[in-house]
């Protein structure tokens, strides 16, 4: 299987754009070109593939003008602009470059122009220069060509060069030269390069065919009075602030290949849809533990949520510890794997962010990339796995400056005033003064975790809680009250100093904002952020309510360090009560307040920056701060209104298709528009022009459409519009369908498929292969337990013996998960002993009442290298999805109620694997056996917990009363 673009696709199609040049005309109108030798040093400069040099005379005037066209990926042809190269030529620039448009017959053109001059011995030499991109047909000059052509397999500029009077031209009318011969080269051109009239891709006959596999707050229409009270605020920003109604004043950096930033769910709807809720899901990848039944189940609701279309998914092979790990093998084997999965899958330039689900390690201990290195002690040795994510650039090179405390470019520094805020691209380039650069730069991605449900985080149904109401709150201009608790607690000090600006900003532009002398909010009923500074955190008993929405956190040493034996307030007892998102540092920060949130990050987040974008704009020093929730939240977003002509749920769609996208918004007007197919994007256009996309570059049957409208402010708010549609262009069809839509977790589920003609049919879940079939139709069965609980997406792709023409995908099935019938439970024994009932291979017997400790069989007087045998019985409450973790070397077995669960073996691994146990039971008792076979460090880390809460939150070490044997 392929994905859209694989690196042979592309290769041909540059080189097929590349060679189109060559069929420029001699003869254009009045004007007659004549071949000249083209600058090598250009075009290697600009990393040309292809290029025509010409100089043409019109043969009715005598005029004369250059002509220079070259192609190449979009990448390079995009930086190099003649204010950069005549500069850098020995010319000097005598104005600033303006605009021109010229109506020709193939409709109207932009190109920017400007005069150079260069003295050369005693005289002066001007030219006059015109230059213009092309990708699809339109001749366009964009202020910034790097982001309006980051992506696509080629990319065609054109320079009009004319000699003479520095004075010349300066009216762009018929009686301009230049402004004659581009009526004419410009169709001629377009012929050439285009002559099937629509992109470069559609040139051939049989174009490449895709084989990738779709592989309580007011509803914002409620809310939108206030929203534009705000926006008429927002407009109002002076002294510094940033002016949402500026357009984007800042070039951009090139482009990374291997860049990175998720689970997905293809999104088919019976209807378009306009999507409010969620922000950039596009531009997300969702990285999920394949290992973990709770990584899976998150990402699945997350996904549904937040409409992250299914190629943005990342399954990760991980079967260590889930709370700590090394930076070697965090490099190699969980940030490397991403990084690589979205190269190859050719997302590069539209991942932003890097989203874990649950189940990861989230303290990265990093002591091989600092040691030597004289790092003061502040600088403690370990970073969690979202700073060191946000930081993937450094961190893949083995770079430490990573823990740097002013390593963040994107921090938006206050130098005593009040920040601008800045929406995010990960191919940005950021300087050490937090400057946009041309070139260069440094390049982060944003990261956070969906929940931690281990120690001292939260259950799964408290992380699946706080991805409800995040999503809810989107685009609600809430009415709630942001508070900062200042007190004399060094914890506040070091950063209260900005509280009172901060809140200050925030009245100015109508959000409720409030400092006040305390360590918690008490009995506040609109808690809509908490900024804190305090060791313990008692919310349970503020009597305050936190609103959907809210970030609240605490500057405080632990408060990421979510291990079971920590201390301090953890920052999950802030998403336990209703936070969307939160942070604390994995080790000691040693009170520097550069790692921590300043407070003008719930400015940035009132302007309508993501939760994610706001962190990151508010942390000099990232590296340790464990950032947990929904980082696609954005209760201020002025989310604009897409809607689509030419494209509807019940079309049939062929050929080249026109896509003629609008938006309604009461913010900063769209500066372009965007189309994504199945995830991927494939167009771009201004605000004004129609999308044009060839529907023959893919396979028949299902796709999912999306089309992005951003807004041009800097904060860079996007909506969608979704819909789904049927593609036939060969007459292949497809269907996939189940007798229910409901599957029972450990019991077979039944899909038929019927594709006629097909010689093959495969059934994927967020790009992972989970069944097949020989044949046209049949009956594939599936387990599942691969799926995770929740609602899930399965596709079929059905494969014809005769080539991509006789692929066909057919619609997406939708299937929810829900947990199996539960186990019973039997009649404990009477006499009962606290603690578990251990057994080794040379018949010592003992009791274990604590696993907490790294030694406990060694306490219960057993050696290292025994295997043994534990039994116990728990009593259950109230029926629930429970849990085991288990980390072991050697052979291990799990039964309970003598239903065999794990039979796993990890003697020849050379880490301890970590297995992760789900089982749905009943109240009452349950029998419970483990044996663990012998190996040269015989070891066991045991923990249990629920779904929801089991003796406190999260995943924790078995201990005291819990368990119990028979006397």
């Amino acid at each position: 299987m392929s994905e859209r673009w694989n690196e042979d696709e592309l290769a041909r199609e540059l080189e097929a754009a590349s060679k189109r040049v060559e069929n420029v005309p001699l003869f254009v109108g009045d004007w007659k070109g004549s071949d000249e030798e083209t600058d090598e040093s250009q075009l290697e400069a600009a990393h040309a593939v292809g290029s025509l040099t010409r100089d043409f005379r019109n043969v009715r005037t005598g005029e004369k003008l250059s002509f220079f066209v070259i192609c190449g990926k979009p990448r390079h042809v995009a930086i190099h602009t003649p204010d950069d190269c005549y500069v850098a030529s020995g010319f000097e620039m005598l104005n600033k470059p303006e605009v021109v448009e010229v109506e020709t017959e193939d409709g109207p053109v932009t190109f920017r122009t400007t005069v150079f001059k260069k003295i050369q011995g005693n005289a002066a030499h001007h030219v006059r220069v015109y230059w213009a991109w092309n990708r699809d047909g339109i001749w366009e000059a964009p202020e910034y060509p790097r982001l309006a052509y980051a992506w696509g397999p080629s990319l065609y500029k054109m320079y009009i060069i004319s000699h003479g009077d520095p004075a010349m031209e300066e009216t762009f009318d018929d009686d301009n030269p230049a402004v004659r011969f581009m009526k004419a080269i410009v169709p001629a051109t377009n012929n050439a390069l285009f002559p099937n009239g629509s992109d470069s891709s559609a040139d051939s006959e049989q174009p490449q065919q895709a084989l990738s596999p779709k592989e309580s707050t007011d509803s914002p229409e409620e809310a939108r009075p206030r929203i534009q009270k705000r926006v008429d605020m927002l407009g109002a920003e002076k002294n510094g602030v940033v002016m949402l109604w500026s357009k984007l004043p800042f070039a951009f950096a090139h482009l990374r290949r291997a860049v990175v930033s998720l689970i997905a769910l293809l999104v088919h709807l019976a209807v378009g849809a306009v999507v409010l809720a969620g922000g950039g899901a596009e531009n997300c990848v969702v990285v999920v533990n394949q290992n973990s039944w709770a990584s899976k189940t998150v990402a699945n609701h997350f996904i549904q949520l937040r409409n992250v279309p299914s190629c943005n998914v990342v399954y990760v092979d991980w079967d260590e510890g889930v709370e700590t790990t090394d930076v070697d093998s965090f490099r190699s084997k969980i940030l490397t794997p991403v990084l690589t999965t979205i190269a190859g899958r050719h997302l590069d330039s539209q991942i932003d962010y890097v989203i874990y689900s649950v189940d990861f390690p989230f303290e990265v201990q990093i002591q091989k990339d600092i040691e030597g290195r004289n790092a003061p002690k502040q600088i403690t040795p370990s970073g969690s796995i979202t700073g060191l994510t946000y930081f993937w650039e450094l961190v893949t090179a083995k770079n430490p400056n990573y823990v740097r405390i002013d390593a963040n470019g994107y921090y938006r520094r206050t130098d005593g005033g009040v920040p601008a805020s800045h929406g995010f691209r990960s191919w940005y380039g950021w300087d050490s003064q937090g400057q946009l650069v041309e070139a260069g730069g440094n390049h982060y991605v944003l990261s956070t975790m969906l929940g931690v449900t281990t120690g001292r985080g939260n259950s799964v149904n408290e992380v699946l809680e706080c991805l409800k109401r995040s999503a809810s709150a989107d685009a609600t201009s809430p009415r709630g009250t942001i508070y900062f608790a200042r007190n004399e607690d060094v914890r506040s000090q070091a950063r209260h100093n900005y509280f009172t600006l901060a809140a200050d900003a925030l009245q100015k532009i109508g959000v409720q904002a409030e400092v006040i002398e305390a360590v918690t909010p008490l009995k506040k009923p609109d808690v809509q952020g908490a900024m804190l500074g305090t060791h313990t955190v008692d919310w349970g008993r503020s009597g305050s309510t936190i609103l959907p929405g809210a970030i609240c956190e605490h500057f405080t040493s632990f408060g990421g360090m979510l291990q079971e034996n920590a201390s301090q307030t953890p920052l999950s007892e802030f998403i336990r009560y209703g936070a969307a998102g939160s942070s604390g540092t994995v080790i000691e920060p040693y009170a520097i307040a550069e790692k921590f949130p300043s407070a003008f990050m719930q400015l940035h987040y009132a302007r309508g920056c993501s939760l994610a974008e706001s962190f990151y704009q508010a942390v000099a020093g990232p590296y340790q701060l464990l950032i947990v929730g929904d980082p696609l939240c954005r209760p201020w977003a002025i989310i604009p209104l897409i809607e689509c002509e030419g494209l509807t749920s019940s079309d049939t769609l062929s050929g080249v298709i026109s896509l003629k996208p609008s938006a309604r918004t009461i913010g900063p007007p769209i500066d372009r528009f965007e189309l994504f197919v199945d995830g991927q994007r494939h167009a771009s256009s201004s605000a004004n022009r129609p999308l044009n996309f060839d529907t023959r570059t893919l396979l028949d049957g299902y796709h999912e459409f999306r089309i992005v409208g951003i807004e041009a402010g800097n904060i860079e708010s996007q909506g969608s519009f979704i819909t789904g549609a049927v593609v036939n262009n060969h007459g292949r069809t497809a269907s996939l369908s189940a007798k229910n839509d409901v599957a029972l977790w450990g019991q077979p589920f039944e899909v038929t498929v019927d594709a006629p003609g097909a010689a093959l049919v495969a059934l994927y879940h967020n790009k992972q292969r989970i069944a097949s079939l020989r044949g046209e139709q049949g009956t594939m069965s599936i387990d599942p337990k691969q799926l995770g609980l929740g609602p899930v997406t399965l596709e079929a792709l059905a494969l014809g013996s005769g080539g991509p023409s006789e692929h066909v995908l057919a619609k997406p099935l939708q299937v929810n998960v829900v947990p199996g019938p539960p186990l019973a439970g039997e009649t404990p024994p009477e006499d009962r002993e606290i603690g578990w009932l251990l057994q080794t291979d040379s018949g010592v017997r003992g009791v274990v009442t604590d696993f907490s400790s790294g030694d406990w069989l060694r306490k219960a007087g057993a050696e290292t290298n025994q295997g043994f045998q534990l039994s116990g019985w728990i009593s259950i409450k109230s029926q629930d999805v429970y849990q085991f973790h288990l980390q072991h070397r050697g052979r291990l077995t799990l039964s309970v109620d003598g239903q065999p669960l794990l039979d796993a073996d990890s003697s020849n691994k050379d880490h301890r694997e970590m297995n992760i146990v789900p089982v749905h039971l009943a109240a009452g008792s349950h029998r419970v056996e483990i044996t663990l076979t012998p190996t040269p460090e015989t070891r066991l880390r045991l923990q249990f917990g629920s779904q929801d809460r089991f003796n406190g939150p999260g995943v924790r070490s078995i201990r005291g009363r819990q368990f119990w044997h028979a006397g």
